[in-house]
This record gives structure tokens, C-alpha cells and sequence, in this order.
């Protein structure tokens, strides 16, 4: 490996209860900065449904056999917990902020 091997990005992320390994690209985070740039960090629609692609794209690399509709349904349940774990992971957060934010999560959850 060369002296940038340590950049590759390989990160392992617990959601819903499961580990997942995870390989975000430059590209994806661009992406996701663009959004998060482009509105002062409000989302609308628009910019969730792109988050949305992003992180089916990541999570496609990471379970190449896993379909779109398995994918569309564990971002239902996971999409809010999902980005802040990717986030983190990103260097966008740190695990404290991480943890409070799950917290309240779990004592709000979503309908």
C-alpha cells in the first residue's frame, strides 16, 4: 500500500444495532457538501432525495448483492442515524454530538 493508503476512507458504522463497513468517495462527499452548502443545511425535498442517492450509493458499494427496494427500506427505518454515523465519520461531527443527537432521536422516533 502507498503512503496515501490511509486515506482510502474504509470506516465501520453501527446502525440500527448492525455494523456496517462503509467506503465514502470524494465524490460523495462533495456531493453531500454541495447540498449541505447550497441552503445553509435547510433540506428540502429536493436535497433529501439526493442525500438519499448518495447514501444508497455508499451502502450499494458496501452490499453489492443488496437490491434497491432493500436499500429504499432500510433508509426508511435508518436514513437520519445513517447520515449522522456518516457524517461522523466524515470528520463533519464528532462522537459526542453523534451520541446526543441519537439520544434524542431514540426518545423522539420518527411516526
Amino acid at each position: 500500500m502507498s503512503r496515501f493508503g490511509k486515506y482510502l476512507g474504509y470506516a465501520t458504522i453501527n446502525v440500527g444495532g448492525e455494523a456496517i463497513e462503509i467506503v465514502p468517495t470524494l465524490r460523495d462527499k462533495q456531493e453531500l457538501m454541495g447540498v449541505q452548502m447550497k441552503n445553509d443545511g435547510k433540506l428540502d425535498e429536493s436535497d433529501w432525495n439526493t442525500y438519499h442517492t448518495v447514501f444508497k450509493r455508499i451502502l450499494k458499494k458496501s452490499e453489492p448483492e443488496a437490491t434497491d427496494e432493500e436499500l429504499d427500506a432500510f433508509l426508511v427505518k435508518h436514513d437520519i442515524e445513517f447520515m449522522l454515523e456518516l457524517f461522523r465519520v466524515l470528520g463533519w461531527s464528532d462522537d459526542k454530538k453523534t451520541s446526543e443527537l441519537k439520544k434524542n432521536l431514540n426518545q423522539n422516533p420518527k411516526a
